[in-house]
């Protein structure tokens, strides 16, 4: 809904941008060397003390241990100028890279920050060869060209402005809404949010009142894509 109560109509745009629908497990998985390899939901001391943020990674959902991200304990040790031995790390991302299999130094504070996800290692012993999951995944909303350097994607995702519906005392003429999108694209080569999508429009002049409008909005998911999971996704509405 739009409303203009300006006494000289100077016009206005309503547009969105979509981004993905994504998913982090709050729950972290545990391989522990020292117990036959069991893995299990940790328990006691985790090993992290944060795990957050949205992530804005790879959408290809290439697979490797869990779908997510995996920390391997490189070097026994803590975090990097806490106490005793620093410890070392190597991370598999959810796109099949690592970060270094030489070891990477657990920073200062714990803070590992990778593609919009936030791992802050606890100020305990991590020992060799421990493992640790944390589940993250995105469902790719819209199409991607192939010259972003990544492979294509075609997912037919719809966007479909309705009928605008005026106030009593206001007026139409010169208010339009956006038109269907049958193939929303992302923004650029951006992997995280799509191109602008126009809403509603008033021409200047026009748009004194009240406006509503409804939107559609369809895409079409692989449920074999991805495991069960309750996914979330943010719309950015640009009133200028």
């Amino acid at each position: 809904m739009v409303t203009d109560l300006r006494s000289i109509p100077v016009g206005w745009a309503v547009s969105t941008q979509l981004k993905h629908l994504t998913y982090v497990n709050n729950t972290v998985m545990h391989m522990d060397a020292s117990n036959s390899g069991a893995i299990a939901p940790i328990s006691g001391t985790s090993p992290f003390d944060v795990v957050s943020g949205t992530y804005t990674g790879n959408h290809d959902h290439v697979r490797n241990v869990r779908g997510g991200y995996t920390f391997e304990i490189h070097t026994e040790g803590v975090r990097t100028g806490e106490s005793g031995t620093t410890g070392k790390y190597i991370m598999y991302r959810p796109d099949n890279t690592t970060s270094g299999m030489s070891g990477t130094d657990i920073p200062v504070g714990g803070n590992v920050v990778d593609a919009g996800i936030t791992f802050n290692f606890a100020n305990v012993l991590h020992a060799d060869n421990d493992m640790y999951f944390a589940d993250v995944d995105a469902l790719h909303m819209f199409d991607r060209a192939a010259g972003s350097g990544l492979p294509g994607i075609a997912t037919n995702t719809k966007f479909q402005p309705g009928n605008i519906t005026a106030g009593s005392t206001s007026v139409l003429t010169g208010v339009t809404a956006g038109n269907d999108n049958d193939d929303v694209d992302e923004h650029g080569s951006s992997a995280i949010i799509s191109e602008v999508l126009p809403i509603m429009t008033a021409v200047n002049g026009a748009g004194k009142g009240e406006f509503t409008i409804a939107i559609g909005l369809e895409s079409g998911l692989d449920p074999n894509s991805t495991a069960s999971a309750n996914f979330t996704a943010a719309i950015v509405v640009t009133v200028s």
